[in-house]
């Protein structure tokens, strides 16, 4: 039922066992690193499509903005709050900084507006 092997045979199990080993090892590592590396991407650019969307960086592409954020990874958590936390950089405050300013003028209370604008950021 059972063979016995000899010394040099054992010998060659264990190498060849070793090297499957050693191989098996790095492949993991490298699908590790792989998956770490699209995992980022993913981050990076749901992070990147939030900035478009709140018009942060417009002038950059979406890829020049994975790009810069995938250079920073040990940022992203600040750079997300950041992102999450900034107000549209869109039409709703610059059309209602616009009505106030017509309305201002008229009343004569522009400065103040504006300041009122700047430091609670509703008007």
């Amino acid at each position: 039922m059972f063979e016995k092997l000899s010394h040099t045979q054992a010998v060659q199990l264990l190498q060849t066992s070793a090297y499957a080993m050693r191989a098996l090892s790095s492949e993991n590592q490298e699908l590790r690193e792989k998956v770490a590396h699209n995992e980022l991407e993913k981050r990076c650019s749901a992070i990147a499509k939030k900035m478009g969307s709140k018009g942060i960086q417009n002038e950059l592409s979406e890829e020049e903005k994975v790009a810069a954020l995938m250079q920073r990874p040990d940022k992203l958590d600040a750079i997300e709050e950041a992102v999450g936390m900034a107000v549209d950089q869109g039409g709703i405050l610059h059309a209602g900084l616009e009505e106030q300013s017509k309305t201002a003028e008229a009343s004569g209370a522009g400065e103040h507006l504006f300041k009122t604008f700047i430091l609670a950021g509703d008007g």
